[in-house]
């Protein structure tokens, strides 16, 4: 168990930003397309 802990960070934080940008790309083309 402690092995997933220290493996986390690894590969959560780019899973983060890729996941913050994937949803700021859909929120810009949500907001375009009803504008």
């Amino acid at each position: 168990m402690p092995r997933k802990r220290n493996i986390a960070p690894r590969w959560l934080m780019p899973l983060l930003l890729a996941g913050s940008m994937v949803a700021a790309g859909l929120a810009a083309t949500l907001v375009s397309s009803f504008q």
